[in-house]
């Protein structure tokens, strides 16, 4: 399983169709949210940065289908 440009809510679910507990999930994500938040602000960067040929609603809406928060997909789309 690729983990590179990944929200948290698409990381979850990747994790739990490979078989991991939900509670286990939730506490794994609980302890680290420090660093899987700033992983997924990055991932959102680098997508935003690779499909930055297309529309900015177009892309807002692929960075939300994707899992993002839409908060950060907002700042991020600002920063451009």
């Amino acid at each position: 399983m690729s983990l590179k440009n990944m929200s948290i809510r698409e990381l979850k679910n990747k994790v739990y169709q490979k078989g991991i507990y939900v509670d286990d999930i939730e506490d794994y994500i609980s302890e680290n949210y420090e660093k899987l938040s700033e992983y997924e602000s990055n991932s959102a960067r680098n997508l935003a940065e690779k499909k930055k040929s297309m529309e900015p609603e177009k892309l807002k809406a692929y960075l939300m289908n994707k899992g993002f928060d839409m908060d950060l997909v907002n700042k991020i789309m600002n920063e451009e």
